[in-house]
């Protein structure tokens, strides 16, 4: 149950300061810090309903409140789809990894200073060269067209990716799976032959290991001499 006596914190996620005005003058709500800690503004009830039906800060995300009293605080603002408004970092979420569902609902926004919201995140994450799917991009583009002709109702549609892809790549990894098992017999095919032995159909038992015996070379011959023909002519000599 919501206390009128008591004041409640307006939360901003964002990075930049959100400026609202009441009935007893304007106010900065400050941006977050640089390390993501948000910046809190107490207020009472009485002042949170006068910004609300001055400006938009709340219909459209810039501010929120806390976990504990937001669902009471929207449905006494009237807010009833208060659970679709996306918060900083669902709409980066989005843009960076886009799922059919997600990208959707950035096109069925209908409020245009919603969508420059969500564009302002996008034209953020471009300035840092993130990396930003193309079909965010043709969306974001697409629908910046469409606001600026006044056309609310977005005729984007969004079609499922063929999953032929899908198949082929399947088929890819089956092939590279089959690939490896060949492979692999091959290896074992040559391990069988490398290891000394050949299998045969014959049930012998393999050795259970290779000897290598090291021969060396004989060595050259030499050639002999032949002693009887020293021995005559040396004869010869003493005759003469």
């Amino acid at each position: 149950m919501l206390d009128k006596s008591r004041l409640y914190m307006v939360i901003n996620y964002g990075k930049s300061p959100v400026g609202v005005a009441s009935r007893s003058g304007s106010m900065m709500i400050a941006a977050a810090d640089k390390d993501g800690t948000p910046s809190e503004q107490p207020l009472s009830l009485d002042e949170i309903v006068e910004i609300n039906s001055m400006c938009g800060a709340f219909k459209l995300g810039l501010l929120r409140f806390e976990k504990e009293f937001e669902e009471e605080i929207y449905e006494l603002l009237r807010i009833h789809n208060w659970r679709d408004i996306m918060t900083d970092e669902e709409i980066e979420e989005t843009l960076l990894n886009p799922s059919l569902e997600s990208l959707q609902k950035i096109i069925d926004i209908r409020d245009p200073l919603y969508f420059e919201r969500v564009r302002g995140i996008y034209t953020g994450l471009k300035s840092v060269v993130a990396d930003v799917p193309g079909k965010v991009d043709m969306v974001i583009n697409e629908r910046t067209r469409e606001f600026a002709k006044k056309i609310t109702t977005s005729a984007i549609q969004l079609v499922p990716k063929n999953n032929g892809n899908a198949e082929v790549d399947a088929l890819k990894e089956q092939m590279a799976q089959m690939q490896e098992q060949m492979a692999a017999i091959m290896a074992d095919k040559k391990q069988t032959f490398t290891s000394g032995y050949i299998t045969t159909d014959k049930d012998e038992p393999a050795p259970e290991s290779v000897t290598t015996v090291a021969v060396s070379e004989p060595a050259p011959k030499k050639k002999r001499t032949s002693t009887k023909k020293k021995t005559t002519t040396a004869k010869k000599a003493e005759e003469k």
